[in-house]
Protein backbone atom coordinates (compact mmCIF):
# COMPACT_ATOMS: atom_id res chain seq x y z
CA UNK A 1 0.00 0.00 0.00
CA UNK A 2 1.31 3.46 -0.93
CA UNK A 3 2.11 6.21 1.49
CA UNK A 4 3.36 9.76 1.66
CA UNK A 5 6.70 8.33 2.84
CA UNK A 6 7.18 6.87 -0.67
CA UNK A 7 5.35 9.44 -2.78
CA UNK A 8 5.62 13.24 -2.88
CA UNK A 9 2.34 14.76 -4.10
CA UNK A 10 2.98 17.25 -6.90
CA UNK A 11 -0.52 17.76 -8.32
CA UNK A 12 -3.73 16.38 -6.80
CA UNK A 13 -6.86 17.80 -8.43
CA UNK A 14 -10.35 17.00 -7.08
CA UNK A 15 -10.94 14.68 -10.08
CA UNK A 16 -8.69 13.09 -12.68
CA UNK A 17 -5.05 12.06 -12.79
CA UNK A 18 -2.72 12.91 -9.92
CA UNK A 19 1.03 13.49 -10.27
CA UNK A 20 3.62 12.20 -7.80
CA UNK A 21 7.38 11.98 -7.47
CA UNK A 22 8.92 8.81 -6.04
CA UNK A 23 11.08 9.88 -3.09
CA UNK A 24 13.54 7.01 -3.70
CA UNK A 25 14.11 7.32 -7.47
CA UNK A 26 12.97 10.86 -8.27
CA UNK A 27 10.80 9.49 -11.12
CA UNK A 28 7.39 11.00 -11.83
CA UNK A 29 4.37 8.72 -11.56
CA UNK A 30 0.64 9.00 -12.16
CA UNK A 31 -2.35 7.78 -10.18
CA UNK A 32 -5.90 7.74 -11.43
CA UNK A 33 -9.01 7.90 -9.27
CA UNK A 34 -8.79 4.19 -8.40
CA UNK A 35 -6.13 4.80 -5.75
CA UNK A 36 -4.70 7.45 -3.49
CA UNK A 37 -1.08 6.76 -4.51
CA UNK A 38 0.39 5.27 -7.71
CA UNK A 39 0.93 1.81 -6.22
CA UNK A 40 -2.65 1.75 -4.89
CA UNK A 41 -4.30 2.06 -8.33
CA UNK A 42 -5.87 -0.67 -10.45
CA UNK A 43 -3.10 -0.19 -13.04
CA UNK A 44 -0.28 -0.22 -10.54
CA UNK A 45 2.60 2.24 -10.82
CA UNK A 46 2.66 4.20 -14.08
CA UNK A 47 5.89 6.16 -14.48
CA UNK A 48 6.02 9.06 -16.95
CA UNK A 49 8.24 7.84 -19.78
CA UNK A 50 11.66 9.45 -19.89
CA UNK A 51 12.26 8.50 -23.55
CA UNK A 52 8.99 9.02 -25.40
CA UNK A 53 7.52 12.44 -26.29
CA UNK A 54 4.13 13.69 -25.19
CA UNK A 55 1.84 14.36 -28.16
CA UNK A 56 -0.80 17.08 -28.22
CA UNK A 57 -3.87 16.22 -30.27
CA UNK A 58 -7.52 17.02 -30.67
CA UNK A 59 -9.85 14.98 -28.46
CA UNK A 60 -11.98 12.61 -30.50
CA UNK A 61 -14.94 13.30 -28.19
CA UNK A 62 -14.85 17.11 -28.11
CA UNK A 63 -13.05 20.12 -29.52
CA UNK A 64 -10.51 20.27 -26.71
CA UNK A 65 -6.81 19.61 -26.97
CA UNK A 66 -5.51 16.68 -24.92
CA UNK A 67 -2.06 15.35 -24.14
CA UNK A 68 -1.32 11.76 -25.18
CA UNK A 69 1.06 10.94 -22.35
CA UNK A 70 3.50 7.99 -22.53
CA UNK A 71 3.71 6.02 -19.28
CA UNK A 72 5.69 2.93 -18.33
CA UNK A 73 3.68 0.28 -16.48
CA UNK A 74 5.84 -1.28 -13.80
CA UNK A 75 3.34 -4.15 -13.42
CA UNK A 76 3.13 -4.96 -17.14
CA UNK A 77 6.71 -3.94 -18.08
CA UNK A 78 5.19 -2.16 -21.05
CA UNK A 79 4.74 1.35 -22.48
CA UNK A 80 1.18 2.68 -22.52
CA UNK A 81 -0.38 6.04 -23.38
CA UNK A 82 -3.02 7.84 -21.37
CA UNK A 83 -4.95 11.01 -22.10
CA UNK A 84 -4.24 13.94 -19.82
CA UNK A 85 -5.73 17.41 -19.64
CA UNK A 86 -3.83 20.58 -20.49
CA UNK A 87 -3.88 21.49 -16.79
CA UNK A 88 -2.20 18.18 -15.96
CA UNK A 89 0.36 18.75 -18.72
CA UNK A 90 1.12 22.22 -17.37
CA UNK A 91 1.76 20.76 -13.92
CA UNK A 92 3.89 17.96 -15.37
CA UNK A 93 6.00 20.40 -17.38
CA UNK A 94 6.63 22.49 -14.26
CA UNK A 95 8.33 19.45 -12.73
CA UNK A 96 9.88 18.05 -15.92
CA UNK A 97 10.59 20.98 -18.26
CA UNK A 98 12.94 18.95 -20.46
CA UNK A 99 10.10 16.60 -21.53
CA UNK A 100 9.65 16.63 -25.31
CA UNK A 101 6.18 17.64 -26.53
CA UNK A 102 5.04 17.18 -30.12
CA UNK A 103 1.94 18.49 -31.88
CA UNK A 104 -0.07 15.98 -33.96
CA UNK A 105 -0.39 16.67 -37.68
CA UNK A 106 -4.15 17.16 -37.26
CA UNK A 107 -3.70 19.77 -34.54
CA UNK A 108 -0.88 21.47 -36.46
CA UNK A 109 -3.16 21.81 -39.50
CA UNK A 110 -5.90 23.37 -37.38
CA UNK A 111 -3.45 25.74 -35.69
CA UNK A 112 -2.03 26.75 -39.08
CA UNK A 113 -5.50 27.91 -40.11
CA UNK A 114 -6.46 29.45 -36.76
CA UNK A 115 -3.20 31.06 -35.62
CA UNK A 116 -3.08 33.88 -38.22
CA UNK A 117 -6.64 34.88 -37.26
CA UNK A 118 -5.82 34.82 -33.55
CA UNK A 119 -2.63 36.81 -34.13
CA UNK A 120 -4.52 39.50 -36.04
CA UNK A 121 -7.28 39.68 -33.41
CA UNK A 122 -4.73 39.95 -30.61
CA UNK A 123 -2.84 42.69 -32.45
CA UNK A 124 -6.11 44.60 -32.96
CA UNK A 125 -6.92 44.29 -29.27
CA UNK A 126 -3.56 45.76 -28.25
Amino acid sequence: MGSSATWESLYVPPKGHKLFRCRETGKLAIADESGKYPDDTDDGILYVSEDEPIELQMSRMSTTVVAWLPVWSLRQSQLYHIFATMQFLQELMAHKPQQEVRISDELAAIMKDVWPFLSIRLADAL
